[in-house]
């Protein structure tokens, strides 16, 4: 059976206003979606139908070229993959709110009658915890101000801010841990926050989503949480995790994130040796001497036995037309944190982790394009809104369902164009050829791109000015290693001490995912950071 690794979107588009050539305004363009819709109705003389598209691509497209100026080498041996369909659509969507029926049924089966506690309330801090951290600042900064008495009055400044937001959570944190009884209702953030402004947990909910819902609970003996948000912002979402190292252990499956040399870069070769196979981090780093197996730890089902047990659920609280996108055997990462960062420890246990993406009349909505992201005025650095792919995550082993997420569902509205037109494969490979290289240039090393696969399938994309509503449209996904290579600053010495070969192209961040996206359509590259 094949197996695909779970994959990441790679966004390319964002580099495009930092590239070395300026791409051509017919190419990269923002349409609004009329003009897609529009684009979609126009079987004029360069539109093709679907058919036409199937018997142009065949099988396979290979070809080998670099860009001297930009430093980007680009190798395609690919399989162009279109869906076995008729027609390709376009649709309206919108985000979907989780209702509190959808809620009920999720929660009962992950955790039946389970007796659940309120997870704010039940998960403050005890005056012991927060006395433990209260030592660990005084002495990180004692350190620090000895160290470097040059900066010794900005580092005593920092520290009495930090000691003065602990002292205000000790005077009324409780003595010893509370459990606190939930009804597993979704509640007003807005409502929350109004009965208690200094709770620290609400007040942090309301600088993300003041306007939305949240219910987090976990099970008595904390070794289950079960997470719901709806925030227009930043995504509604359904997490469950659950823990095999003790009450404090963690491991939120995170969308998006592939398991890459990369996630162990900060490993040295030596701690590499003894990393168990095929590592999923979710971005912890740890030495790894220190990475420990979970007690008990078994995953001796078939791949086919957990997607069945994936398929049950989702036909069990009724949830249709998803179907597996990627999926493998992983070492997961779990962390249990003691009360000082010393003390956490770093376990793996051994499951499957499978994502499942929406069908559309036999078409996946693979979402190759990217998420949405607004970065706010003057690109600030943060992201003050998200919208990311439309996906349902399982983790798998002998125990059952041990983690599942369900983000960013969505509501079809509207069939607009039924049976699209489209531009030519021809077209789109000119397309791909000239603008690769341009969108994945970097200033920081030279870059090799290997694309493997080619995909025709469904992606969201946005209307400008309107953040939560979008068209799903027939996109070009092109899917590959994004890989930088050695940095022109690194020395001999510095190379050796990474592990690398200086006289070798070496990978300094390699990811896999989709490294241009071209919308079918109209022929012009998607900004996946725009999200059109």
């Amino acid at each position: 059976m094949k197996r695909n690794k779970i994959t990441t979107v790679i966004f390319a588009g964002m580099l495009l206003t930092a590239c070395r050539e300026n791409p051509d305004s017919g190419i990269v363009v923002h349409k609004d979606m009329e003009k897609v819709i529009a684009e979609a109705e126009n079987s004029n003389d360069s539109k093709v139908e679907l058919a036409e598209i199937h018997s142009e691509t065949g099988e396979h497209y290979q070809t080998e070229y670099t860009n001297d100026q930009l430093r980007v080498t680009v190798k395609v041996d690919a399989d162009v993959a279109v869906p076995d369909t008729d027609k390709l659509s376009v649709l309206r969507v919108k985000q979907h709110a989780f209702t509190q029926d959808e809620v009920d049924r999720v929660r009962k089966a992950l955790l039946g009658d389970a007796e659940l506690i309120d997870g704010p309330a039940s998960s403050r801090r005890t005056k012991r915890e927060i006395e433990a951290e209260i030592a660990d600042v005084r002495a990180d900064y004692t350190d620090r101000i000895a160290n470097s008495p040059d900066e010794a009055e900005a580092w005593q400044s920092e520290m009495n801010l930090l000691l003065a937001d602990l002292q205000k959570e000790y005077e009324t944190a409780p003595d010893e841990p509370v459990s606190v009884a939930s009804d597993g209702r979704l509640n007003s953030v807005a409502e929350k926050y109004a009965e208690d402004p200094g709770d620290p947990y609400w007040k942090w909910e309301h600088d993300l989503n003041a306007d939305g819902q949240v219910m987090m609970v976990m099970t008595k003996d904390r070794s289950a949480n079960f997470y719901v948000q709806n925030n227009s912002n930043y995504s509604n979402k359904i997490e469950f995790t659950t823990s095999q190292v003790g009450p404090q252990g963690t491991n939120g499956v995170l969308v998006g994130i592939e398991p890459t040399e990369y996630d162990i870069r900060d490993f040295s070769p030596a701690d590499r040796e003894q990393l168990p196979p095929n590592l999923y981090t979710h971005g912890y780093m740890m030495q790894g001497e220190s990475l420990k197996q979970v007690e008990g730890d078994s995953c001796t089902l078939s791949q086919e036995d957990a997607e069945q047990k994936a398929q049950d659920f989702m036909k069990t609280v009724g949830i249709k037309d998803f179907a597996l996108s990627e999926g493998d055997k992983y070492s997961e990462i779990l962390i249990k944190s003691g009360t000082e960062a010393k003390n956490t420890e770093y376990y793996y246990r051994t499951c499957y982790l499978l994502r499942f993406c929406r069908m559309i009349n036999g078409v996946m909505l693979r979402q190759d394009s990217g998420m949405k992201e607004d970065f706010g005025d003057n690109n600030q650095a943060f992201t003050k809104r998200l919208w990311p792919q439309e996906v349902i995550e399982f983790t798998i082993d002998d125990n059952g369902i041990v983690g599942f997420k369900w983000c960013a569902p969505l509501d079809i509205t509207e069939t607009v164009v039924d049976s699209a037109a489209m531009k030519p494969f021809s077209d789109i490979r000119a397309t791909f050829e000239k603008m690769l290289p341009i969108a994945n240039a970097s200033e920081h090393g030279p870059v090799r791109i290997d694309i493997d696969k080619i995909q025709l399938s469904y992606s969201r994309i946005s209307e400008r000015d309107s953040f939560d509503t979008g068209l799903v449209v027939p996109v070009w996904g092109f899917l590959g290693n994004y890989t930088l290579g050695t940095s022109d600053s690194m020395t001999a010495d510095e190379a050796k001490n990474q592990g690398l070969d200086p006289n070798a192209f070496y990978d300094l961040h390699t990811t896999y995912g989709s490294q241009l996206s071209i919308n079918a359509i109209d022929g012009t590259v998607i900004n996946s950071a725009l999200g059109y």
